[in-house]
C-alpha cells in the first residue's frame, strides 16, 4: 500500500531526474505535477516538480489528478495512454504501480509516461517486464532515450 512517505521518496527522485528528462522535450518545459493515488483509496499526494509557469501550473495539476483517477477507474488498463481522449484533454502519463497509480503532467504525454515509468522502476514500484509492456502500448519513442537513468 502506498503512503505519504512514498510521495516524498518519489518526489525527491523526480526533482533529481526532471531536468534531464525535460531536455528531451521539443518544447521548453520547466515543471509539472506528480500525483500518487492509493489503490481503492484517496490521493496519497500531489506535488510540484520543477517550476511550471503560472500559465500552466493549474492545467498541469488538474491533468495529473485526472490521469491518475481515470486510470484508477480502469483496472484492466496498464496506463492512461490506453484511455486517452485528446479532444477531451485526457492524456497519457499515468501508470499502475505497486499499490496504486502514479502520474505526471508537465511534459508532452509520452515523455510524461516515460518519466513516471523510470521513477517507478528506480523505486521498484514496477518491474521491467511491465514497464516494457507499458511503453510498447504507447509506442513510446522516448523510452530508449530515458533508459540510461534507470
Amino acid at each position: 500500500m502506498l503512503h505519504a512517505y512514498d510521495l516524498h521518496r518519489i518526489s525527491r527522485l523526480a526533482e533529481e531526474l526532471f531536468p534531464h528528462i525535460a531536455e528531451l522535450s521539443p518544447e521548453k518545459r520547466t515543471g509539472g505535477f506528480l500525483c500518487l493515488v492509493r489503490e481503492n483509496g484517496p490521493v496519497v499526494g500531489l506535488t510540484m516538480i520543477g517550476e511550471p509557469s503560472q500559465d500552466t501550473a493549474g492545467k498541469y495539476e488538474a491533468f495529473a489528478r485526472e490521469k491518475a483517477w481515470r486510470l484508477m477507474s480502469l483496472p484492466e488498463d496498464q496506463s492512461s495512454f490506453q484511455s486517452r481522449v485528446p479532444d477531451q484533454q485526457q492524456w497519457g502519463g499515468a501508470v499502475w504501480v505497486s499499490g496504486g497509480t502514479l502520474s505526471f503532467s508537465g511534459l508532452p504525454e509520452k515523455l510524461d509516461e516515460a518519466f513516471v515509468v523510470v521513477l517507478a522502476l528506480r523505486l521498484r514500484y514496477l518491474n521491467r517486464k511491465k514497464a516494457e509492456e507499458i511503453v510498447a502500448i504507447s509506442q513510446n519513442e522516448y523510452w530508449d532515450k530515458v533508459q540510461h537513468w534507470l
